[in-house]
């Protein structure tokens, strides 16, 4: 992950994929709030990948999810959870079956979860009797402190996930968990087009190959309503309440001030390419929000690259 060349997108190393990783770490880990941080570089060309595949790290690390477990050894927390928090269900009995919904109910010896409004759809559920029975063949995540939003259609999907390129992605951390995070964690939003396109890009780690879209879970990788990174237009009307993290991409079709009014208290990354057109336009409305911030942020911590230019700041 930290080499990545293409003969249309050049190569991207060392210091340079470093640094943009440790960004999307650093950002989940140590800010909060309406935090913005405004980056002008040479180029933004997958640089909200890397971003994101960092913080998508750091997510992991945190207690967003308990992380999928043996049924026996979440069965206790499983009990004491409210009934509708999001709770994901992998099946191994049969293949790769993951579920996602609200838990519906639970009882000293089963649970079950609720996974669409269709009442004529078979309610998945599960019997943890092991005095009495085999225990299921299942891994459990809980989704801290958030309920599900029950869908009319099931978001149950069979499509097993690069699991070999997920633990080369994420090395500390059960490359399962990903699963266990909630939609739209992470919303990339720019020119939509060019931001799928570049999502697709395949790349290789020690011979185990993949794309940022299997890596960040984007739409269709698994399913259509299985989508952990949304990548969209830059326009308010698209953006999630819900995301924990946006990042925000100028390009020549794209102008990313239609949404600096917007924020919904997590941080958002501002990518700017010193091509760009509106660059002198766009630094002059940062410096001048950066002047009635509230605080300022510093990157110490970082090693910020040559060509690259970065402030941060809390509004």
């Amino acid at each position: 992950m930290r080499e990545f060349s293409d003969s249309h997108y050049g190569k991207f190393n060392d210091e340079w994929a470093d640094f943009f990783i440790e960004l999307g770490q650093h950002t989940v880990e140590n800010l909060n709030k309406n935090t913005r941080i405004i980056a002008l570089v040479p180029t933004t060309k997958i640089l909200p990948f890397l971003i994101s595949i960092g913080a998508m790290n750091s997510f992991l690390k945190g207690n967003i999810s308990t992380g999928f477990l043996p049924l026996e050894s979440i069965w206790d927390e499983l009990q004491s959870t409210p009934i509708g928090t999001e709770v994901h269900v992998v099946d191994k009995t049969n293949g790769f079956v993951h579920h996602k919904g609200a838990l519906d109910s639970i009882t000293s010896n089963s649970f079950l979860l609720k996974v669409t409004q269709n009442e004529s759809h078979v309610t998945p559920g599960w019997i943890y009797e092991p005095e009495r029975f085999p225990t299921p063949d299942i891994e459990v995540s809980i989704t801290s402190s958030r309920e599900f939003s029950v869908p009319d259609r099931s978001t149950t999907t069979k499509a097993d996930p690069n699991l070999k390129l997920l633990k080369k992605l994420y090395k500390d951390s059960d490359p399962l968990g990903v699963l266990g995070l909630p939609n739209n964690i992470i919303q990339i939003a720019g020119n939509k087009n060019t931001l799928i396109e570049e999502s697709k890009l395949r790349f290789e780690i020690d011979e185990i190959k993949g794309s940022f879209a299997e890596g960040l879970v984007t739409k269709d990788v698994l399913s259509r309503r299985q989508e952990l990174t949304k990548i969209t237009a830059a326009k308010e009307e698209n953006l999630n309440q819900e995301a924990n993290l946006s990042i925000f991409c100028q390009s020549s079709n794209t102008n990313i001030s239609n949404v600096l009014d917007w924020t919904n208290n997590f941080p958002q990354i501002f990518l700017i390419p010193r091509s760009s057109r509106q660059v002198y336009d766009l630094v002059e409305m940062f410096n001048d929000e950066y002047l009635s911030r509230e605080e300022e942020v510093d990157f110490n911590d970082l090693r910020v690259p040559r060509g690259c230019e970065i402030m941060g700041y809390v509004i």
